[in-house]
């Protein structure tokens, strides 16, 4: 059974995605669920591969780069990373 969006857990890790992500937003950009990396933060692959670097160490998770290709926004990789979590320490 999958969790609600807004539990708890969930609720964790956009805390986190939001306080790394703050420190690489160069464009001043507001950040919600439906930022772009890409077109509203400007990221290219290098700045994607750092951040994904600083929030894996922030949650202790290890990220598989094969997920990265299909997430666009910030509330996609929130999803993501949620799973990624609940996978990794229950």
């Amino acid at each position: 059974m999958s969790a609600a969006p807004s539990d708890g857990a969930s609720q964790d890790v956009r805390a986190a995605v939001l306080e790394v992500l703050q420190t690489f937003n160069k464009t001043g950009t507001t950040l919600g669920d439906g930022t772009r990396f890409t077109e509203d933060l400007n990221f290219d692959s290098l700045l994607v591969m750092e951040f994904i670097a600083a929030l894996e160490d922030r949650l202790d998770i290890s990220v598989p780069l094969n997920v990265l290709p299909d997430i666009e926004t910030v509330g996609q990789l929130v999803v993501a990373t949620t799973q990624i979590v609940r996978e990794e320490h229950g």
